[in-house]
């Protein structure tokens, strides 16, 4: 399996579509997993957003260490972390 490009860097570097053009051309991808704050006009809950309502079946994770996101900020069914990890917490989702 080739390396999982870097979403975040692809956002910023070519805009919100970017991620969305990969995300249609590969079936490999089963799990987002996002941090809230990214450089570029996109943040984290917005990718999530928009993986959630295009990639129904793509699980998506959003992490942040500096805000405070409630379940309404993430797509129904998203899970939110905040960090530092908590393992155990990780594992059992």
């Amino acid at each position: 399996m080739a390396p999982m490009p870097d979403m975040e860097h692809m956002a910023e570097r070519s805009g919100r579509s970017k991620p969305f053009a990969y995300l249609q051309q590969t079936t490999e991808i089963s799990i987002l997993f996002s941090d809230v704050d990214m450089p570029g006009s996109m943040d984290g809950l917005e990718l999530a957003r928009g993986v959630a309502e295009s990639y129904p079946n793509t699980g998506v994770i959003v992490g942040s260490g500096h805000r405070n996101v409630t379940a309404k900020d993430i797509p129904q069914g998203a899970l939110f972390f905040s960090k530092p990890y908590d393992l155990p917490r990780l594992q059992l989702h």
